[in-house]
């Protein structure tokens, strides 16, 4: 603890001539981490996570956060590999990069280097270290009517071993419509720890597809906290998909607060070796005829271990709302682990709720009939096991952005050694 504090304490005396809100909001939080500190086992929403590899995470914040040498070449080379798209902003360690940044469509929004008025967030250990250290939050606004033709980047670079703190916030004028994605990756082997948050406020109107690619070193730490607000006749589409790290923890609180409002979460995890994943989801219909649905699936291999802690809940005053959950889990090792908690807490008449959950391997008889149809063993697992996890992609996905991610994959990786 002292070792983050007295760490902050000189981030602070770095960027001490950011704006006063700001800096406000720097020190509220680390004041606010000082007296939760870090979550233990007795806390629901964290009962099943690797709390142990947390700490280990959490003690990087008592590092040296100087920035690191800024390699342009290297970096470009990174985004030309991906492939990234040519609207972007660009993060080296939480902190912006102009020099690699390229917006073209200034007309359809703006993005402002700094949040002019943060918003008020829930007090969680995690959210509170982000915002006492984050370096460049984003604030992107897109202007009402506005329906922009190609993906917003915001693309995350890890290297050297730091830490990284990036906060965006997006703000979806009325009847606007956009495409956004978050894209994390590390630039070298040095274990790093990203502690990423993004608030999407959703009006009237509007709809936004949003999009998550984990793809950081295999010894990296990911936490992710996404924070959803939806208006009147909102809809929202969001796709989590975890391909690399050592550790990752994504949570997400969406609030339908408009009638009519919709959201749509899937995620993609894929861990193997000793990985671990937990995704934290809290839905609240909080209107009248307000629609969810989630759908999360896993490919475990390895030790890997993958937890889904789902909970919608349907107040009162939401009457004729629908709500889908449903995590799927296909296990290719036998020391894989998955655990899954689906949970609905229902106060209203007149709604649809369902959930629902499924742990196994790839189904014996399938893998039969394509076996007698001369495939080979490896080959039919490598098929049904790329069916799995196409229907996410199908379901969160659209066209260039659907083709992108599948190429981040490769199936042959995702096919365990010692089946169950």
């Amino acid at each position: 603890m002292e070792s983050v504090l007295a760490a902050h304490k000189s981030f602070m005396n770095d960027y001490r001539n950011d704006s006063a809100a700001v800096n406000k909001v720097r020190q509220r939080a680390i004041l606010g981490f000082k007296v939760m500190s870090l979550p233990s086992s007795k806390d629901e929403d964290f009962k099943y996570t690797n709390l142990k590899r947390l700490s280990e995470l959490f003690l990087r914040y008592g590092l040296e956060l100087k920035p690191a040498a800024t390699d342009l070449l290297e970096l470009k080379k990174l985004l030309e590999k991906n492939l990234i798209g040519l609207n972007k902003v660009v993060f080296l360690n939480g902190r912006l990069l102009p020099e690699l940044s390229l917006l073209t469509r200034r007309g359809e929004y703006e993005v402002k280097e700094q949040l002019a008025a943060p918003s008020a967030l829930p007090e969680i250990p995690l959210l509170n270290l982000n915002r006492a250290f984050m370096s460049s939050p984003l604030e992107v606004n897109i202007i009402a009517e506005a329906s922009l033709k190609a993906p917003l980047w915001f693309v995350n670079i890890s290297s050297e071993g730091k830490v990284s703190n990036t906060s965006v916030q997006i703000n979806m004028g009325a009847n606007s419509s956009a495409e956004v994605v978050e894209a994390f990756f590390s630039l070298d082997q040095k274990p790093c720890f990203v502690n990423a948050v993004t608030k999407i406020n959703v009006n009237q109107g509007a709809s936004l597809r949003h999009f998550v690619f984990e793809g950081l070193g295999e010894q990296d730490g990911m936490a992710h906290s996404l924070f959803l607000e939806l208006s009147q006749d909102a809809t929202l589409s969001s796709l989590n998909l975890a391909k690399s790290y050592v550790w990752s923890r994504n949570n997400v609180l969406a609030q339908l607060k408009g009638a009519g409002a919709s959201v749509s979460l899937f995620g993609l995890n894929l861990p193997n070796e000793d990985q671990f994943i937990d995704h934290c989801l809290k839905v609240i219909h909080a209107a009248p005829q307000t629609k969810s649905k989630q759908l999360y699936k896993g490919v475990l291999s390895g030790k890997a271990k993958s937890i889904f802690n789902g909970k919608i809940t349907i107040e009162r005053r939401a009457k004729g709302a629908a709500a889908e959950q449903l995590n799927k889990n296909i296990i290719c090792d036998r020391n894989a682990e998955a655990i899954t908690r689906p949970q609905l807490e229902v106060h209203a008449d007149d709604v649809k709720a369902t959930h629902g959950a499924t742990i196994g391997k790839i189904n014996p008889e399938e893998l039969f009939y394509l076996e007698s149809r001369g495939l080979s063993l490896v080959d039919a697992r490598r098929l049904l096991t790329e069916g799995f996890v196409r229907e996410v992609l199908e379901l969160g996905l659209q066209g260039e952005l659907r083709a992108w991610a599948l190429n981040q994959l490769n199936i042959n990786e995702l096919v365990g050694k010692d089946v169950v």
